[in-house]
């Protein structure tokens, strides 16, 4: 988000939010305490409390109405390989 310029500054807060939305159902005492870092954050930025506030809303609702979901690790090697066939 720092390297936002303005008229992106928004959409990087909103996509701060969103990623930590997706992930909350996993640690939600993280994901709030990732959410308080990008409002100060976004209001080093320069937006005001108002935007902040709907950029992070608006990022943190759709992320969590698309949780992310674990992937599964396949094994390594030549024995990964013969196991696909």
């Amino acid at each position: 988000m720092a390297a936002a310029v303005k008229g992106g500054r928004n959409d990087a807060v909103n996509a701060a939010a969103y990623s930590l939305g997706r992930l909350a159902h996993l640690d939600p005492a993280a994901a709030e305490a990732g959410l308080e870092r990008v409002r100060a954050a976004a209001s080093g930025l320069g937006l005001s409390p108002a935007e902040v506030r709907g950029a992070v809303r608006s990022g943190w609702e759709s992320g969590r109405k698309n949780p992310a979901r674990p992937q599964s690790r396949a094994p390594a090697g030549a024995e990964a390989f013969r196991r696909r066939r």
